[in-house]
């Protein structure tokens, strides 16, 4: 699908997005808002128009962002975190009154280090849905916390990293048997 033209505030977001291997299903009813995917990870890219949010009724959130059919919510926003806190709060309430559950993951980026924080956040979309998005490869190293399993390696495509200054890749790490999970950066070259 074709990105379209003018994508304002999300532009470079959904650029460095695609470049991490991630492709646009669609592009949401929601001002500016996208669905992504990778491998069987799906994820909504959304950057508020405002810093509150206006939705009130847990169902029409769930529409407009179709948070039924992802796994993660990106938000990108001056405050991103009172924004997610609000949604939780919507969240919880919908729980504790009407029995329904939501476990969509949030990641907030801040607009005054995007660049940095769309990074951040790939990275932890990585962490946490590694096994939907890659193979795992089997390490023979047992796990540091439970010294019982061994550690699955996920290996994720190379990059260049603002934090790190050059070429690097993402490795996680899962314990087959606690579940413990490890993210590890490494540096490929120096630029």
């Amino acid at each position: 699908m074709d990105v379209p033209k003018a994508l304002n505030r999300l532009g470079d977001a959904l650029e460095y997005f695609r470049r991490r291997k991630f492709s646009i299903v669609k592009v949401l009813k929601v001002g500016e808002a996208y669905m992504l995917s990778k491998g069987s990870l799906y994820v909504d890219v959304w950057a508020p128009t405002k810093d509150y949010v206006k939705y009130h009724d847990y169902e029409k959130l769930v529409r407009g962002l179709e948070l039924d059919r992802v796994q993660a919510l990106v938000i990108i926003s001056y405050r991103p975190y009172t924004i997610m806190d609000y949604l939780k709060r919507l969240m919880d309430a919908a729980e504790r009154w009407y029995g329904v559950s939501n476990n969509v993951k949030m990641i907030g980026v801040s607009e005054a280090d995007a660049e940095r924080g769309v990074e951040e956040a790939v990275e932890r979309l990585h962490t946490y849905f590694a096994e939907l998005i890659s193979r795992p490869a089997t390490v023979r190293e047992r796990c540091p916390r439970c010294d019982a399993g061994d550690l699955q390696r996920y290996q994720f495509d190379d990059y260049f990293s603002q934090k790190l200054y050059g070429a690097a890749r993402q490795y996680v790490y899962i314990c087959d048997r606690c579940g413990l999970r490890i993210s590890r950066q490494e540096l490929l070259s120096r630029s």
